[in-house]
This record gives C-alpha cells, sequence and structure tokens, in this order.
C-alpha cells in the first residue's frame, strides 16, 4: 500500500500495484449450485451456462466440478438486473 504524507496507510485501503485485495467477509453466506440458481432466477440452466460464457449472467463460477454463486452475489445480479429494466423503460 501506498503511505500517505504522514506515513500512515490510506483509510480505504485500495490495494496497489502487486497487491492482491482481501475477499469479501462471506459469514452468513451461502454457495448456491447452479439447480439453485436456476429456481431462483427461473432461468434454465443451459441459459445460465450461456449467460456466464458471454459474461453477462450472474458471478457464477466453478468449484471442483460444480457451478457455483455467492447467495448474496446473486441476489445483486438480479437487483442491477431489474434497474435496468427499469431504466430502459
Amino acid at each position: 500500500m501506498k503511505a500517505t504524507h504522514a506515513g500512515t496507510r490510506r483509510a480505504a485501503q485500495v490495494p496497489t500495484r502487486g497487491e492482491v485485495a482481501s475477499p469479501p467477509d462471506r459469514r452468513g453466506d451461502r454457495l448456491l449450485r447452479l439447480p439453485a440458481i436456476s429456481e431462483i432466477t427461473a432461468l434454465s440452466e443451459a441459459t445460465l451456462r450461456y449467460k456466464r460464457h458471454c459474461g453477462t449472467g450472474p458471478p457464477i463460477f466453478r468449484l471442483s466440478k460444480n457451478l457455483v454463486c455467492w447467495e448474496s452475489d446473486l441476489l445483486a445480479w438480479i437487483d442491477e438486473e431489474a434497474a435496468k429494466d427499469a431504466a430502459a423503460s
């Protein structure tokens, strides 16, 4: 991290080149598998796979042999899609 003029670290710890951001706190969050994601979004598993391929779907990632998504990330993606639709109307 870069130091401020006083030599202390910045309050909002933004990683600089070569540093890795700390992962978000996931306590209380659940990992959902593809069938659960499909049920929540009302999109087929094939559509979710296609949207993942195109980079337009929820933040689904591979964990071992399963496609999963954090529940909070899925709900945030749904809110973003709803906001896009409302703005387009």
